[in-house]
């Protein structure tokens, strides 16, 4: 070779290492629709807000490091994001099926409103968890998430039916307990897991990576009740239950304590609950201004408990020697149905409704 060839080689060499030095290297990145998907879920759940945020909101890239979410080993995509107990509010976003490869989605114990958007097209999705919060609506179209293992939206507002699980062929646990879900229960046809329960690790986090099964799952199993379902005997039901028949304790049981409606502070119902029947002490005061206690019991059936209001007068004072109270006749009927353990509908005599939740302290 010449000696100016083999220079010019060199110089060309050189060039060339000098200029892919020069241009920095593509940043490893999920794709856009799931950062995109993960920056709503922080919008409108006040991300600002959260107990833990690290890293979230960061440049393009960043993703797989932000707190509660994991990706492939790749880091080219999410397949798990946890942010239970976090305090999340406001709503899950539209988009959140644009995570087509999540494995586990978990955002129970926090304070979520509004409804589960649509989850088609996550077939990937092993675990979904959004127990424990105020989601309202129904429950979604589970058809297609034939990886889906566990579905857990306990303790919500969800209302409307079951919607048909077969579509769900792989589900292993259901728990929709403690919501205002009405009709009739779905078919189990064919879901041999969710019949034949066997809980394990591995079996609750499709294809993400393996994480430790809760205990309060390893301590139960599918559950429905209470809720407002049609009680009509089906044997798949009381196997994927553990409970013959099912809708056994299908009654929802009120909190007990202190009740009262927010917008009418100086007023409060105490009730005490226990096998099946509700006590009901009322202290309040005539038209005239006397004060006066109210005492109404009976059992609750169909989540509705109905009593006269009985009421009791020329009861013992503070330091007076025991005098008991008088039964004064009763000031009509007093109702209430709950809609779910920490709210009610009550109608006093008169008819006048009245919605009441229990007493925060």
């Amino acid at each position: 070779m010449k000696p100016g060839r083999g220079l010019l080689c060199f110089m060309l060499a050189s060039l060339c290492l000098l200029s892919a030095n020069a241009w920095p290297q593509e940043p490893i990145r999920i794709p856009a629709s799931e950062r995109s998907a993960l920056l709503n879920l922080y919008t409108s759940t006040n991300g600002a807000g959260w107990t833990t945020r690290t890293n979230w909101n960061g440049p393009v890239g960043t993703e797989c490091t932000w707190y509660g979410v994991t990706c492939n080993p790749g880091q080219t995509t999410v397949n798990v994001v946890s942010l239970s107990f976090n305090n999340l509010t406001g709503t899950l976003p539209a988009n959140l099926n644009a995570l087509t490869n999540l494995g586990i989605f978990d955002v129970s114990g926090n304070r979520l409103t509004g409804s589960i958007p649509a989850l088609v097209g996550l077939t990937q999705l092993g675990t979904f968890d959004a127990s424990e919060n105020q989601l309202s609506g129904s429950i979604p179209v589970l058809a297609g998430l034939t990886s889906l293992r566990s579905f857990i939206v306990a303790a919500n507002q969800l209302a409307g039916t079951i919607p048909e699980l077969t579509g769900a062929p792989n589900l292993a646990f259901f728990q929709a307990t403690r919501n205002q879900l009405t009709g009739p229960v779905p078919s189990l046809a064919g879901l041999t897991r969710l019949l034949a329960f066997n809980i394990a690790a591995n079996q609750l986090t499709g294809n993400a990576p393996s994480v430790p099964v809760p205990t309060a799952l390893q301590a139960g199993r599918s559950t429905l009740c209470p809720n407002f379902l049609n009680r009509t005997p089906d044997p798949a039901w009381d196997a994927a239950t553990g409970q013959t028949p099912w809708y056994d304790n299908c009654e929802i049981a009120p909190q007990v304590g202190l009740w009262w409606n927010p917008a009418e502070s100086g007023s409060g119902y105490a009730l005490d609950f226990k096998h099946g029947v509700l006590v009901v002490t009322v202290y309040s005061y005539t038209a005239a201004g006397v004060p006066i206690w109210y005492l109404a019991s009976g059992p609750v059936t169909n989540n509705t408990f109905t009593s006269t209001l009985d009421k009791y007068q020329n009861g013992q004072c503070i330091s007076c020697a025991y005098r008991p109270a008088t039964l004064n006749g009763n000031d009509g009927t007093i109702s209430i149905f709950f809609t779910s353990p920490t709210s009610a509908t009550m109608t006093l005599p008169g008819g006048r409704n009245v919605q009441i939740v229990p007493q925060a302290f």
